[in-house]
């Protein structure tokens, strides 16, 4: 029987053992150690990653209590092993999350955890109540409050015989192959038999975001959760997300205020392209009508240097006018502006008024 030194402290990220046993299968070199840092997976926990010797672990399993790590080439003697830390400490959050929300769900909604799923781009429980019982706002927030109150996660192994704790699931010993069962709580939260891998207090969890959207699975609820570096390398990647379509956001509106520039030039070539001179009651001018009103200016500006009529631009009720004085002060009953050395602008006020005064259509 393999000595398992991940139950002893989980956090162990190196450890040395004795080679017991190397068995050759298919290419490749199956070793037995008296123990091991190396978790074989279960229950939804993957196997742990890493080295022996310096050589990839390429799988981890457990065979009637031995435990055997497959290589790409012979070891001997002694086994200096390391595990993959951040791999495995990325599966104990989610796991110890999964256990949080499994109780919070219990106590919350009165559902019973079928089946849980830990997976390298998202986690998810399935549970027995339908969706429209599991309010995952208050959810989050109960789990984000337990966090901030940093319980201790604690474990004890009970022997056959020992009265065991209440548990979230109810356990009894003519139930339980072995004579050994694991208890894993979450103090005040959770107690749950497990023999996977956790943290050692629920801080380490934060932060913790549940996706806003619950499955329906078979009668029940999927809800997916993401907990600690996961949760936060989820966060960084949508603050990376939102600074690139900011980015391109600025782009697009420089873009589009280039090309607003460009067709308002194109526009007011066009206008002075077409625009003539004409009889008024007031004599000859030049009128250009508009349908921008935020343009009146711009083409007004845009007037040749030797031109030398009076120019009116009119567009909606904004009007430039550019000429002489006497007629200015005919104009002004039926506008509101002002301005100075021939060039005037402002609001009109009299449209029809102004129209008569001229005696053309404006």
């Amino acid at each position: 029987m393999t000595k398992r030194l991940f139950w002893e402290d989980m956090y162990m990220v190196k450890a040395e053992a004795q080679i017991v046993d190397v068995r050759e299968i298919d290419g490749r070199y199956h070793v037995l150690t008296d123990a091991t840092i190396f978790y074989p997976g279960g229950g939804g926990f993957p196997k742990d990653r890493g080295k022996i010797n310096g050589k990839e672990v390429l799988d981890v399993y457990d065979e009637g209590g031995n435990i055997w790590h497959v290589l790409p080439e012979p070891v001997e003697g002694k086994a200096f092993m390391e595990v993959d830390f951040m791999h495995r400490y990325d599966f104990m959050q989610q796991h110890t999350a999964q256990h949080l929300l499994s109780a919070l769900v219990h106590d919350m909604a009165g559902g019973t955890t079928l089946s849980m799923h830990l997976g390298d781009e998202y986690s998810s429980i399935d549970v027995d109540v339908p969706p429209h019982k599991v309010d995952l706002p208050s959810l989050e927030m109960e789990a984000l409050i337990a966090i901030s109150q940093a319980r201790e996660v604690r474990v004890r192994y009970y022997s056959r015989g020992d009265t065991l704790p209440p548990t979230r699931k109810p356990l009894k010993w003519d139930k339980i192959k072995g004579d050994v069962v694991r208890i894993v709580e979450i103090a005040g939260i959770d107690v749950s038999a497990c023999g996977g891998l956790h943290v050692r207090n629920i801080a380490e969890l934060a932060p913790m975001i549940l996706l806003p959207k619950i499955e329906k699975y078979k009668g029940g609820s999927r809800i997916y959760f993401y907990a600690g570096y996961r949760a936060y390398s989820m966060i960084d990647g949508y603050r990376k997300e939102m600074a690139q379509l900011k980015s391109r956001v600025d782009e697009l509106i420089a873009e589009n205020k280039k090309l607003k520039k460009q067709m308002i030039s194109y526009m007011v070539a066009e206008v002075w392209q077409q625009a003539q001179p004409i009889e008024t009651n007031i004599g000859k001018m030049i009128i250009i009508r508009v349908d921008d009103p935020n343009i009146v200016n711009t083409v007004a500006k845009a007037r040749p240097r030797d031109l030398d009529i009076p120019l009116l631009v009119i567009g909606e009720d904004r009007f430039t006018f550019i000429g002489p004085d006497d007629i200015w002060k005919q104009m002004q009953a039926y506008v509101r502006g002002g301005g100075k050395m021939g060039s005037f602008s402002g609001k009109v006020m009299d449209r029809e008024g102004l129209k008569n005064l001229l005696g053309v259509r404006i």
